[in-house]
Protein backbone atom coordinates (compact mmCIF):
# COMPACT_ATOMS: atom_id res chain seq x y z
CA UNK A 1 0.00 0.00 0.00
CA UNK A 2 1.27 3.49 -0.85
CA UNK A 3 2.32 5.76 2.12
CA UNK A 4 1.41 8.95 0.21
CA UNK A 5 -1.19 11.00 2.11
CA UNK A 6 -0.94 8.73 5.09
CA UNK A 7 -0.94 10.60 8.43
CA UNK A 8 0.01 8.76 11.58
CA UNK A 9 -1.98 9.02 14.77
CA UNK A 10 1.05 10.50 16.54
CA UNK A 11 1.41 13.30 13.97
CA UNK A 12 -2.24 14.16 14.28
CA UNK A 13 -1.96 14.26 18.05
CA UNK A 14 1.18 16.42 17.97
CA UNK A 15 -0.27 18.89 15.47
CA UNK A 16 -3.48 19.35 17.39
CA UNK A 17 -1.60 19.68 20.67
CA UNK A 18 0.62 22.43 19.25
CA UNK A 19 -2.45 24.28 17.96
CA UNK A 20 -4.01 24.19 21.41
CA UNK A 21 -0.75 25.19 23.10
CA UNK A 22 -0.22 28.15 20.74
CA UNK A 23 -3.80 29.31 21.20
CA UNK A 24 -3.47 29.00 24.97
CA UNK A 25 -0.17 30.94 24.95
CA UNK A 26 -1.68 33.80 22.92
CA UNK A 27 -4.71 33.82 25.18
CA UNK A 28 -2.57 33.88 28.34
CA UNK A 29 -0.47 36.76 26.99
CA UNK A 30 -3.56 38.78 26.17
CA UNK A 31 -4.99 38.07 29.63
CA UNK A 32 -1.70 39.27 31.18
CA UNK A 33 -1.88 42.44 29.06
CA UNK A 34 -5.39 43.10 30.32
CA UNK A 35 -4.30 42.45 33.91
CA UNK A 36 -1.29 44.82 33.74
CA UNK A 37 -2.64 47.29 31.19
CA UNK A 38 0.70 47.01 29.33
CA UNK A 39 1.35 45.93 25.78
CA UNK A 40 4.98 45.00 26.45
CA UNK A 41 5.32 42.39 29.17
CA UNK A 42 9.03 41.80 28.66
CA UNK A 43 11.72 43.56 26.58
CA UNK A 44 11.77 40.73 24.03
CA UNK A 45 8.17 41.57 23.08
CA UNK A 46 9.35 44.82 21.41
CA UNK A 47 13.05 45.63 21.95
CA UNK A 48 12.89 49.04 20.22
CA UNK A 49 9.87 50.28 22.17
CA UNK A 50 11.30 48.81 25.39
CA UNK A 51 14.48 50.85 24.96
CA UNK A 52 12.43 54.00 24.33
CA UNK A 53 10.30 53.36 27.39
CA UNK A 54 13.39 52.87 29.58
CA UNK A 55 14.87 56.16 28.34
CA UNK A 56 11.60 58.02 28.88
CA UNK A 57 11.19 56.58 32.38
CA UNK A 58 14.71 57.80 33.21
CA UNK A 59 13.67 61.27 32.04
CA UNK A 60 10.55 61.07 34.21
CA UNK A 61 12.63 60.07 37.24
CA UNK A 62 14.97 63.00 36.63
CA UNK A 63 12.05 65.42 36.37
CA UNK A 64 10.60 64.00 39.60
CA UNK A 65 13.90 64.84 41.32
CA UNK A 66 13.79 68.35 39.86
CA UNK A 67 10.23 68.77 41.07
CA UNK A 68 11.37 67.88 44.58
CA UNK A 69 14.08 70.53 44.25
CA UNK A 70 11.62 73.14 43.00
CA UNK A 71 9.23 72.39 45.86
CA UNK A 72 12.07 72.82 48.34
CA UNK A 73 13.28 75.98 46.60
CA UNK A 74 9.79 77.50 46.71
CA UNK A 75 9.47 76.73 50.40
CA UNK A 76 12.95 78.06 51.22
CA UNK A 77 12.62 81.26 49.20
CA UNK A 78 9.13 82.01 50.53
CA UNK A 79 10.33 81.47 54.09
CA UNK A 80 13.32 83.78 53.58
CA UNK A 81 11.09 86.43 52.05
CA UNK A 82 8.79 86.33 55.08
CA UNK A 83 11.73 86.69 57.46
CA UNK A 84 13.25 89.60 55.54
CA UNK A 85 9.82 91.20 55.36
CA UNK A 86 9.67 90.97 59.14
CA UNK A 87 13.08 92.64 59.42
CA UNK A 88 11.93 95.38 57.06
CA UNK A 89 8.81 96.04 59.14
CA UNK A 90 10.87 96.14 62.34
CA UNK A 91 13.37 98.60 60.86
CA UNK A 92 10.54 100.81 59.61
CA UNK A 93 9.27 100.96 63.17
CA UNK A 94 12.74 102.00 64.35
CA UNK A 95 12.68 104.77 61.74
CA UNK A 96 9.32 106.00 63.00
CA UNK A 97 10.62 106.09 66.57
CA UNK A 98 13.77 107.91 65.45
CA UNK A 99 11.74 110.59 63.70
CA UNK A 100 9.48 110.95 66.72
CA UNK A 101 12.52 111.46 68.94
CA UNK A 102 13.52 114.50 66.87
CA UNK A 103 10.58 116.46 68.21
CA UNK A 104 12.24 119.34 70.10
CA UNK A 105 9.61 119.28 72.85
CA UNK A 106 10.73 115.80 73.97
CA UNK A 107 13.15 115.80 76.87
CA UNK A 108 15.48 113.07 78.07
CA UNK A 109 12.72 111.30 80.03
CA UNK A 110 10.49 111.33 76.98
CA UNK A 111 13.21 109.69 74.91
CA UNK A 112 13.89 106.84 77.33
CA UNK A 113 10.67 104.91 76.49
CA UNK A 114 11.58 105.24 72.83
CA UNK A 115 15.01 103.82 73.61
CA UNK A 116 13.38 100.89 75.44
CA UNK A 117 11.21 100.09 72.42
CA UNK A 118 14.22 100.31 70.13
CA UNK A 119 16.00 97.84 72.43
CA UNK A 120 13.08 95.43 72.07
CA UNK A 121 13.16 95.77 68.28
CA UNK A 122 16.92 95.14 68.33
CA UNK A 123 16.31 91.82 70.08
CA UNK A 124 13.63 91.01 67.52
CA UNK A 125 16.00 91.78 64.64
CA UNK A 126 18.73 89.59 66.13
CA UNK A 127 16.21 86.75 66.46
CA UNK A 128 15.22 87.18 62.81
CA UNK A 129 18.90 87.15 61.83
CA UNK A 130 19.24 83.83 63.68
CA UNK A 131 16.24 82.21 61.98
CA UNK A 132 16.57 78.46 61.35
CA UNK A 133 15.00 76.40 58.59
CA UNK A 134 13.26 73.05 58.99
CA UNK A 135 16.65 71.30 58.95
CA UNK A 136 17.88 73.34 61.92
CA UNK A 137 20.26 75.44 59.81
CA UNK A 138 20.69 79.21 60.18
CA UNK A 139 19.38 80.59 56.91
CA UNK A 140 21.63 83.68 56.98
CA UNK A 141 24.77 81.90 58.15
CA UNK A 142 26.33 81.36 54.72
CA UNK A 143 28.23 78.09 54.54
CA UNK A 144 28.59 78.07 58.36
CA UNK A 145 24.90 77.21 58.63
CA UNK A 146 25.29 75.37 61.93
CA UNK A 147 26.87 78.37 63.70
CA UNK A 148 24.63 81.05 65.18
CA UNK A 149 25.47 84.14 63.15
CA UNK A 150 24.44 86.91 65.57
CA UNK A 151 24.77 87.32 69.34
CA UNK A 152 23.62 90.23 71.50
CA UNK A 153 26.33 90.59 74.13
CA UNK A 154 26.74 93.55 76.45
CA UNK A 155 24.39 95.70 74.42
CA UNK A 156 26.30 95.13 71.16
CA UNK A 157 25.69 92.63 68.38
CA UNK A 158 28.49 90.24 67.52
CA UNK A 159 28.51 88.89 63.96
CA UNK A 160 30.03 85.39 63.91
CA UNK A 161 29.58 84.97 60.17
CA UNK A 162 30.81 88.30 58.79
CA UNK A 163 32.73 87.69 55.59
CA UNK A 164 31.00 84.37 54.89
CA UNK A 165 29.29 85.10 51.58
CA UNK A 166 28.54 81.47 50.74
CA UNK A 167 25.28 80.86 48.91
CA UNK A 168 23.46 77.64 48.08
CA UNK A 169 22.09 76.81 44.65
CA UNK A 170 19.56 74.14 43.70
CA UNK A 171 19.20 72.51 40.28
CA UNK A 172 15.64 72.89 39.03
CA UNK A 173 16.14 71.65 35.45
CA UNK A 174 18.92 70.47 33.16
CA UNK A 175 21.55 73.21 33.23
CA UNK A 176 19.37 75.53 35.33
CA UNK A 177 19.97 76.35 38.99
CA UNK A 178 18.58 78.96 41.35
CA UNK A 179 20.09 80.59 44.43
CA UNK A 180 18.04 79.64 47.49
CA UNK A 181 20.04 81.29 50.29
CA UNK A 182 21.27 84.80 51.05
CA UNK A 183 24.14 85.32 53.50
CA UNK A 184 23.66 87.89 56.23
CA UNK A 185 26.37 90.08 54.72
CA UNK A 186 24.10 90.56 51.69
CA UNK A 187 20.94 91.10 53.72
CA UNK A 188 21.74 93.07 56.86
CA UNK A 189 24.64 95.25 55.70
CA UNK A 190 24.69 98.50 53.74
CA UNK A 191 26.85 101.57 53.28
CA UNK A 192 26.56 103.73 56.42
CA UNK A 193 25.50 107.34 56.59
CA UNK A 194 24.64 108.92 53.28
CA UNK A 195 26.53 106.19 51.46
CA UNK A 196 29.63 108.31 50.91
CA UNK A 197 30.55 109.36 54.43
CA UNK A 198 29.39 109.38 58.04
CA UNK A 199 29.67 112.13 60.63
CA UNK A 200 30.29 111.82 64.35
CA UNK A 201 30.44 114.59 66.94
CA UNK A 202 33.48 114.58 69.20
CA UNK A 203 32.54 113.24 72.62
CA UNK A 204 34.13 116.31 74.24
CA UNK A 205 32.01 118.87 72.40
CA UNK A 206 30.65 121.48 74.80
CA UNK A 207 28.46 123.40 72.33
CA UNK A 208 24.97 122.79 71.09
CA UNK A 209 25.62 122.47 67.36
CA UNK A 210 24.44 119.25 65.72
CA UNK A 211 24.60 118.05 62.14
CA UNK A 212 21.11 117.74 60.72
CA UNK A 213 21.82 116.77 57.10
CA UNK A 214 24.63 115.68 54.82
CA UNK A 215 24.97 115.22 51.07
CA UNK A 216 27.68 113.97 48.76
CA UNK A 217 28.21 114.21 45.02
CA UNK A 218 28.45 111.03 42.95
CA UNK A 219 32.22 111.50 42.64
CA UNK A 220 32.85 112.39 46.27
CA UNK A 221 36.47 111.67 47.20
CA UNK A 222 36.33 108.69 49.54
CA UNK A 223 40.08 108.17 49.72
CA UNK A 224 40.47 110.40 52.78
CA UNK A 225 38.68 111.49 55.94
CA UNK A 226 37.97 115.02 57.07
CA UNK A 227 37.81 116.94 60.35
CA UNK A 228 35.44 119.88 60.92
CA UNK A 229 36.58 122.29 63.65
CA UNK A 230 34.99 125.51 64.95
CA UNK A 231 36.89 128.56 66.19
CA UNK A 232 35.46 131.66 67.83
CA UNK A 233 36.63 134.75 65.98
CA UNK A 234 37.12 136.65 69.25
CA UNK A 235 36.55 135.56 72.85
CA UNK A 236 32.94 136.18 73.82
CA UNK A 237 31.94 137.39 70.34
CA UNK A 238 29.63 134.46 69.58
CA UNK A 239 30.89 134.48 65.99
CA UNK A 240 32.55 131.36 64.65
CA UNK A 241 34.48 130.20 61.65
CA UNK A 242 34.76 126.63 60.50
CA UNK A 243 37.70 124.75 59.10
CA UNK A 244 37.53 121.41 57.31
CA UNK A 245 40.85 119.67 56.75
CA UNK A 246 41.36 116.50 54.75
CA UNK A 247 43.49 113.72 56.20
CA UNK A 248 45.55 113.69 53.02
CA UNK A 249 45.13 117.11 51.44
CA UNK A 250 42.82 120.09 51.13
CA UNK A 251 41.30 122.56 53.57
CA UNK A 252 38.16 124.67 53.43
CA UNK A 253 37.27 127.54 55.75
CA UNK A 254 34.53 130.11 56.12
CA UNK A 255 32.19 131.84 58.53
CA UNK A 256 29.73 129.60 60.33
CA UNK A 257 26.05 130.50 60.01
CA UNK A 258 23.60 128.09 61.64
CA UNK A 259 21.29 126.37 59.17
CA UNK A 260 23.51 127.08 56.15
CA UNK A 261 25.40 124.36 54.26
CA UNK A 262 29.12 123.96 54.65
CA UNK A 263 30.56 122.69 51.39
CA UNK A 264 33.94 121.02 51.14
CA UNK A 265 35.88 119.03 48.57
CA UNK A 266 37.18 119.69 45.09
CA UNK A 267 34.92 120.74 42.24
CA UNK A 268 32.70 117.84 41.21
CA UNK A 269 33.65 115.90 44.36
CA UNK A 270 31.91 118.00 46.98
CA UNK A 271 30.29 117.03 50.22
CA UNK A 272 28.10 119.24 52.34
CA UNK A 273 27.11 119.51 56.00
CA UNK A 274 24.22 121.39 57.52
CA UNK A 275 24.29 122.27 61.22
CA UNK A 276 21.82 123.74 63.65
CA UNK A 277 22.75 125.38 66.94
CA UNK A 278 25.80 127.17 68.23
CA UNK A 279 29.16 125.49 68.82
CA UNK A 280 31.85 126.57 71.21
CA UNK A 281 35.46 127.18 70.44
CA UNK A 282 37.21 123.88 69.68
CA UNK A 283 34.12 121.78 68.99
CA UNK A 284 34.81 119.28 66.20
CA UNK A 285 33.16 116.60 64.05
CA UNK A 286 34.77 113.70 62.26
CA UNK A 287 33.77 113.06 58.65
CA UNK A 288 34.68 109.45 57.83
CA UNK A 289 34.63 108.39 54.20
CA UNK A 290 33.02 105.01 53.59
CA UNK A 291 35.48 103.86 50.92
CA UNK A 292 33.54 100.63 50.44
CA UNK A 293 32.82 100.00 54.12
CA UNK A 294 29.48 98.60 55.28
CA UNK A 295 27.56 98.64 58.54
CA UNK A 296 25.04 96.15 59.85
CA UNK A 297 21.51 97.28 60.58
CA UNK A 298 22.05 95.82 64.07
CA UNK A 299 24.86 98.31 64.74
CA UNK A 300 22.70 101.12 63.34
CA UNK A 301 19.89 100.25 65.75
CA UNK A 302 22.39 100.00 68.62
CA UNK A 303 23.63 103.52 67.82
CA UNK A 304 20.04 104.81 67.85
CA UNK A 305 19.31 103.17 71.20
CA UNK A 306 22.52 104.58 72.71
CA UNK A 307 21.81 108.08 71.42
CA UNK A 308 18.29 108.04 72.86
CA UNK A 309 19.63 106.85 76.21
CA UNK A 310 22.27 109.58 76.41
CA UNK A 311 20.67 112.91 75.65
CA UNK A 312 20.29 114.52 79.06
CA UNK A 313 22.13 117.82 78.93
CA UNK A 314 21.78 120.20 75.96
CA UNK A 315 25.37 119.39 75.02
CA UNK A 316 24.78 115.63 75.19
CA UNK A 317 21.59 116.08 73.21
CA UNK A 318 23.47 117.90 70.44
CA UNK A 319 25.91 114.99 70.22
CA UNK A 320 23.02 112.51 70.26
CA UNK A 321 21.12 114.43 67.57
CA UNK A 322 24.13 114.23 65.26
CA UNK A 323 24.24 110.46 65.83
CA UNK A 324 20.49 110.14 65.24
CA UNK A 325 20.54 112.15 62.02
CA UNK A 326 23.46 110.10 60.76
CA UNK A 327 21.63 106.90 61.79
CA UNK A 328 18.50 108.01 59.92
CA UNK A 329 20.47 107.98 56.68
CA UNK A 330 21.94 104.58 57.57
CA UNK A 331 18.47 103.19 58.30
CA UNK A 332 17.33 104.32 54.86
CA UNK A 333 20.32 102.59 53.28
CA UNK A 334 19.55 99.36 55.15
CA UNK A 335 15.87 99.56 54.21
CA UNK A 336 16.89 99.95 50.59
CA UNK A 337 19.16 96.90 50.92
CA UNK A 338 16.38 94.79 52.45
CA UNK A 339 14.05 95.88 49.67
CA UNK A 340 16.60 94.87 47.04
CA UNK A 341 16.98 91.42 48.61
CA UNK A 342 13.20 90.96 48.74
CA UNK A 343 12.97 91.96 45.10
CA UNK A 344 15.67 89.44 44.24
CA UNK A 345 13.81 86.76 46.18
CA UNK A 346 10.63 87.61 44.29
CA UNK A 347 12.42 87.29 40.96
CA UNK A 348 13.83 83.91 41.98
CA UNK A 349 10.43 82.73 43.23
CA UNK A 350 8.87 83.63 39.88
CA UNK A 351 11.65 81.80 38.08
CA UNK A 352 11.11 78.65 40.12
CA UNK A 353 7.33 78.81 39.65
CA UNK A 354 7.80 79.15 35.90
CA UNK A 355 10.10 76.14 35.91
CA UNK A 356 7.55 74.15 37.93
CA UNK A 357 5.03 74.78 35.16
CA UNK A 358 7.56 73.80 32.49
CA UNK A 359 8.52 70.64 34.37
CA UNK A 360 4.86 69.74 34.85
CA UNK A 361 4.14 70.19 31.14
CA UNK A 362 7.20 68.19 30.12
CA UNK A 363 6.28 65.47 32.61
CA UNK A 364 2.78 65.21 31.14
CA UNK A 365 4.11 65.00 27.59
CA UNK A 366 6.59 62.26 28.52
CA UNK A 367 3.86 60.26 30.26
CA UNK A 368 1.65 60.50 27.19
CA UNK A 369 4.52 59.23 25.04
CA UNK A 370 5.23 56.35 27.42
CA UNK A 371 1.54 55.52 27.52
CA UNK A 372 1.33 55.40 23.74
CA UNK A 373 4.24 52.93 23.69
CA UNK A 374 3.28 50.58 26.52
CA UNK A 375 -0.39 50.96 27.43
CA UNK A 376 -2.96 48.76 25.76
CA UNK A 377 -6.15 49.79 24.01
CA UNK A 378 -8.66 47.96 26.21
CA UNK A 379 -11.39 47.70 23.57
CA UNK A 380 -8.97 46.35 21.00
CA UNK A 381 -7.35 43.94 23.47
CA UNK A 382 -10.72 42.59 24.69
CA UNK A 383 -11.75 41.93 21.08
CA UNK A 384 -8.47 40.08 20.53
CA UNK A 385 -9.08 38.09 23.71
CA UNK A 386 -12.52 36.98 22.47
CA UNK A 387 -11.09 35.91 19.12
CA UNK A 388 -8.29 34.00 20.80
CA UNK A 389 -10.74 32.31 23.15
CA UNK A 390 -12.83 31.23 20.15
CA UNK A 391 -9.71 29.93 18.42
CA UNK A 392 -8.73 27.96 21.52
CA UNK A 393 -12.17 26.42 21.80
CA UNK A 394 -12.12 25.46 18.11
CA UNK A 395 -8.69 23.88 18.49
CA UNK A 396 -9.84 21.92 21.51
CA UNK A 397 -12.94 20.65 19.72
CA UNK A 398 -10.88 19.68 16.68
CA UNK A 399 -8.44 17.82 18.92
CA UNK A 400 -11.26 15.85 20.54
CA UNK A 401 -12.78 14.87 17.22
CA UNK A 402 -9.59 13.94 15.41
CA UNK A 403 -7.97 12.02 18.25
CA UNK A 404 -11.16 10.03 18.83
CA UNK A 405 -11.28 8.64 15.25
CA UNK A 406 -10.40 4.94 14.59
CA UNK A 407 -10.66 2.73 11.53
CA UNK A 408 -13.66 1.09 13.09
CA UNK A 409 -15.59 4.36 12.57
CA UNK A 410 -15.44 3.68 8.84
CA UNK A 411 -16.31 -0.03 8.83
Amino acid sequence: MSSLGRISTFETFRSNTESITDAQRFLNRTQDQLATGKKILQPADDPVSSAQITSLNNDLARIADYQKNTDRALSTLSFSEDVIGGAEDALLRVRDLLLRSQNPVLNEQDRLPLAAEVEGILQQLVALGNTKNADGEFIFGGFASKTQPYELIGGAVIDNSFGDVGVRNVNIADGISVQVSDPGTEVFYAAPGNGAFTVQADAGNAGRASITATTASTNFDQTQDYTLTFSETAPGSGDFTYSIVGSVSGSWTGPYITGEEIVFGNAGEEGSLKLEGNPVDGDSFEVTSNNGSVQSLFDVVVSIRNALQNSGSPEDRAIADTALNNALQSVDKNLSQLSQVRTSLGVRLNRVEDQVNLNTGFNLQLRKTVSSLEDIDYAETISALQLQLTALQAAQQTFVKTTGLTIFDYL
